[in-house]
């Protein structure tokens, strides 16, 4: 996995253009890292996502969550306007535009895993991967540690805890506060990235296996999976 497999088109462009003016570097990796997993996750399960379409959605779906967007609906309801009054400014056609803001408008809800629409599904799935490490073990090792590594965590796990709780104390009806009611924090929290060692007793060492910090374990339930569980 390298930088190349951002599409090379002037909308994509755009979208990065956009997100790195808006966003800390946490939360652009975030952004890249949630094309990435998606896309090694579409591969896995044969899906044939318009690519450049899901790149513009990945990389958009947050805008709600930083200070140029923010506002008083949930977050992604915020980035979902944004990102659709953006693209129609960039002269994208509207059908496409309209598919990019339901994807930003949905990945919080977790039935979108199994939305027919593939790049709506691959940013809540692509996301997912990289907050709470769902379906890592679905995607080859070394492409984990490929994207890892072209796309720093810096520190993302503490940011999203925070961005998510601000979320709940200033809209608590939000879907985001439904899913910290779920549990996602200890979620994240228990998410196997180095990043997590000093803070969670799971994590992924260089072979891709979960141990636990004073030996091997079982891997905990992970991701989707556990929120799922808890409905």
């Amino acid at each position: 996995m390298t930088k190349l497999d951002v599409p090379d088109t002037a909308i994509a462009t755009a979208a990065t253009a956009l997100l790195t003016s808006c966003s800390p570097g946490h939360l652009v990796n975030h952004c890249l890292r949630t094309f990435e997993f998606g896309l090694a996750l579409a591969r896995r399960d044969h899906l044939e996502p318009d690519r450049e379409l899901f790149y513009v959605a990945a990389a958009l779906h947050d805008l709600g969550l930083t200070k140029t967007f923010d506002g008083p609906r949930s977050f992604e309801e915020e980035g979902a306007d944004a990102a659709h009054a953006f693209l129609l400014r960039e002269r994208y056609p509207r059908v496409k535009a309209d598919l990019v803001a339901e994807a930003v408008r949905l990945h919080l809800q977790l039935s979108t895993a199994t939305d027919p629409r593939p790049e709506v599904a691959l940013v809540h799935i692509g996301a997912s991967a990289d907050v709470t490490g769902a379906r890592l073990d679905d995607i080859p090792t070394t492409t984990v540690h490929q994207i890892l590594d072209e796309f720093p965590r810096l520190d993302f796990s503490h940011a999203i805890t925070l961005l998510l709780t601000d979320q709940v104390n200033r809209k608590p009806t939000s879907q985001a506060a439904r899913l910290v009611e779920l549990g996602i924090l200890q979620l994240i929290a228990a998410a196997p990235f180095s990043e997590y060692n000093d803070r969670s007793p799971w994590h992924m060492n260089k072979s891709g296996v979960r141990t636990y910090a004073d030996g091997p374990g079982d891997p905990a339930k992970s991701g989707n999976e556990a929120l799922h569980a808890d409905r």
